[in-house]
């Protein structure tokens, strides 16, 4: 059902035109972290066993 409503032609038809945007990016609990930079130690235990 159309509305007669203009919308700008960025949105295209504007069927999503009153959807809020998604709040927020990633987790809010947790600073984000570099694995990139991790050190990975091999556990005494697993040496052992070779």
């Amino acid at each position: 059902a159309s509305d007669g409503h203009v919308v700008d032609a960025e949105f295209g038809c504007g069927a999503h035109s009153d959807t809020p945007a998604p709040a927020g990016t990633g987790s809010p609990m947790f600073d984000p972290y570099d694995d990139g930079v991790l050190d990975l130690v091999e556990r005494a235990e697993s040496r052992a066993d070779s």
